[in-house]
Parts: structure tokens; sequence; C-alpha cells
């Protein structure tokens, strides 16, 4: 992992205003700073959800990539970038409702395989320790896990113009204000219907496997969860030829074949909703007594659901909750 370079400036509310602490210069890099880009980078690629998309083509709304032209041209500091989004991005917060009380964390890292800028949001979360008098003591960490925001700008397929997505964006969850400012001072334009997408991809591929044998049908449909799976994971699109080679090795083009048939108007590639993916093979369900989720393939088999009584019938209870079963009767019965 080479960190190039690392800058972080603090957002904070007075009387209700986003202000804004300008570092005075970009961080050293040292191993902290490989450690939290690291973690940063791997809550990132963890979370689902995350839009793909390009930057405006508004230059005056729109300043970052115009930035960005800059340092990579060495006509401007990594810092002064850095500079300049936090004060456009502190416009943003405060001509909307958002609240935000943290720290954004850029840094340019170059790797074999790819060249990369990242912009989080993040804030501290309070903890306890125990210090050296053995005593409890408060402290403050980076909520990492807790990412409030970030996008990721893949430089080589933005500079060579490329007609894929170039941008990944997790928007803040839970707070519209914010995602909405931080949105907005990006630039980010989301130019597709990835869910759309995701869902007429999903009934091809029901429509596939139908003519399939259960067993291999079964197989399928995991082999496409799981690849699409790891495709999002990596901020990367699923080409539907590659996904082709790896749901059949002995016959690699079926798959590809079958799409265009079917549907020749349908995308070479695409990017994938996590969440409606893991829903075709997961049937799942909550409520505040119960928690439900199982293999899509055990219905009808393993799991009848019966929609004239609304009921669910289990015929291979798990051994471990079969035991707990037992034992929870025994204790009543006693």
């Amino acid at each position: 992992m080479a960190i190039n370079a690392l800058s972080i400036h603090r957002f904070y509310n007075d009387d209700d205003l986003t202000q804004l602490q300008i570092s005075t210069s970009a961080h050293e890099v040292n191993g902290l700073v490989v450690d939290v880009c690291q973690d940063l980078k791997l809550a990132f690629i963890g979370k689902a959800g995350k839009q793909f998309g390009h930057f405006s083509d508004d230059i005056g709304a729109c300043p970052l990539p115009g930035w960005l032209s800059g340092y990579l041209e060495s006509t401007q500091s990594f810092h002064k970038l850095s500079e300049g989004f936090a004060k456009h991005l502190q416009i943003h917060l405060t001509q909307s409702d958002a609240v935000f009380d943290g720290y954004l964390l850029m840094f340019h890292e170059t790797l074999a395989d790819e060249d990369a800028v990242y912009l989080y949001l993040v804030q501290h979360e309070g903890g306890i320790f125990v210090d050296t008098n053995s005593q409890l003591a408060a402290s403050k960490n980076l909520d990492v896990r807790g990412l409030r925001a970030g996008i990721k700008v893949s430089l080589h397929s933005w500079q060579a113009q490329m007609n894929e997505p170039y941008l990944s964006m997790l928007r803040a969850r839970g707070d519209k204000a914010l995602a909405e400012a931080f949105e907005a001072a990006s630039g980010f334009v989301d130019p597709v219907d990835n869910s759309a997408q995701t869902s007429a991809f999903l009934q091809l591929v029901e429509k596939y496997s139908a003519n399939l044998e259960e067993e291999k049908a079964v197989a399928c449909r995991k082999q496409v969860a799981d690849f699409c799976i790891e495709q999002d994971k990596g901020g990367r699109a699923v080409a539907i030829s590659e996904l082709s080679q790896h749901i059949d090795d002995a016959e690699p083009a079926a798959f590809e074949r079958f799409v265009v048939e079917a549907a020749p108007e349908a995308p070479t590639q695409f990017f994938a909703d996590r969440k409606q993916v893991r829903q075709f093979v997961r049937i799942s369900g909550r409520s505040e007594e119960l928690s439900l989720s199982f293999s899509s393939e055990c219905l009808g088999q393993s799991i009848v659901y019966d929609p004239q009584s609304d009921s669910l019938v289990l015929k291979s209870i798990p051994p471990a909750l079969k035991a707990r079963l037992i034992k929870y009767v025994q204790s009543n019965q006693g």
C-alpha cells in the first residue's frame, strides 16, 4: 500500500453553523496513516449500497475535477486540493440543514493496478480504557466502521475518459441533508439506475437457471451471487462475458449467449446492487419478536410456505436450534 499524501480537516458546529478548521499542512505519511487508510478502505468496501457515477459537467458547481487535475499536473499540492474541497464542502453544509461534527480525510494511494484518491467523512466515538494507574479513563477513537460518507476517484479511468463510472460513492445513511451536501460538493452524478439494472439482470439469471437441472440451477444462482458481491466489494462492474466464464467452465459462453438472445438491449456490464443480489439467494425478514434468514433453495424443500394459512413449516431443524428447543420445552414442563 503506497500512500502518497494525506490531509485532514475538521468540521464542527458553532451556533448552528458549520465551521471549518483547516490544517496548516498535510499529515506526515507514517505507520498510523497507512493503518487508518487501510481500515477506511476496508470499511468502504464492506458497505453495501454504493453508487457509481461521474463528475458533473457543470465546472462552476463542480470544481473538484479541476483541482484534481492541478494536483496531478503538479501545479498545486495535495494539501491545497484538500483545502479547496473542504471549503467547498463547508459552503454546501452551511446552505443545508446538515449537522456534521467530524473530519474530512483525503488521501492519494498508488498501487500496481490502481491509482485513486479517497475522500471520507469520519467522526470520533467515545471509549473507556484503563490507564497506567489502573484507573478508568475516557478516550476517543476514529469511528472507522461507522464511516459517514465517502467517495473514491479511480484516476486512471477518469483521466482516460472511459465510459464506465469512475466514481464510487457511499452516501450518509439516515442523514439526507449531509448526504446531499456531500454529493453536491463532490459533483457526483449517477447516470445509471443500478437497482433497475440489477433487477432486470436477476430476472435473466432466473430464466437461464430454470432450464438447468435443479442441482445445477442452485449452484448457478449461488455462483452468480458470489461473483456479483465480490465485484461490488471491489467497486468493479459485473461484465456479462466474465461472469459467463465463471458460471460454466465447460461452456463459458453459454450464459452470455443466452443474455444476448433473450435481452439484446441489456448492457454488457453493470454495477450490481448488493442488497438485491443477496436477497436473490437468501430470504430474510424480522419483527420485534422474530428474525428469520435462510437460503432460497430451502423454500419448497426443508421449509414450506402455506400462503392460505400464512405459515412456515420447518421440516429440517438445525441441530443446535433443535437442542435448545428441547431444553426449553423440558425446563418449562418441569
